[in-house]
């Protein structure tokens, strides 16, 4: 309901972006992510991916391609694309996120990191998707194991990951 009294407004604020030289300002790039977010939460797809790739753009400029916050407008587009049925592309930025997350945070912590859990999410369901069920199966099992870590065994989110490998499992 909130979300609805906002779209009018963040039409008019989409064509300022669309206007302004926002690459420099971090505060003005999480608020592009933002409208990107607020746009596919209203299945505004094509609005979405504009603001995303205007937010990716200018994170990479300002930030660098592998700063976390980066990372997470890549995984957001990963998603994006697979609700679009791009899965191709959203594999691939999906992968990118992940390789980007486990370099700037180091191996250990990308495990426990809720981002890059949900990047693996994504990519498994992009995997099951294209039929490529072991592949699906592994990156299902990352999440969980971390997931568990994270949240305890009994949350809603590891249960949600054991019924999708209950699906594919053989």
């Amino acid at each position: 309901m909130g979300q609805r009294r906002l779209l009018g407004h963040s039409q008019r604020c989409f064509q300022w972006v669309i206007r302004a030289n926002i690459y420099e300002d971090s505060v003005m790039l999480g608020a592009v992510h933002g409208l990107g977010m607020l746009y596919a939460d209203q299945s505004k797809l094509g609005e979405a991916e504009k603001m995303y790739e205007r937010a990716l753009q200018g994170k990479e400029k300002a930030l660098g391609a592998e700063h976390t916050s980066t990372l997470d407008t890549v995984g957001n587009l990963g998603l994006l694309y697979a609700d679009q049925g791009k899965l191709g592309e959203a594999e691939k930025m999906y992968e990118r996120a992940l390789q980007g997350y486990e370099k700037a945070l180091g191996p250990e912590n990308v495990t426990t990191y809720a981002p890059a859990l949900n990047t693996n999410w994504g990519l498994g369901s992009v995997f099951q998707s294209q039929g490529h069920l072991a592949k699906a199966r592994i990156m299902y099992s990352k999440a969980l194991v971390g997931y568990v870590k994270v949240v305890g065994n009994d949350h809603p989110y590891c249960q949600s990951l054991r019924e999708n490998l209950r699906k594919i499992s053989p």
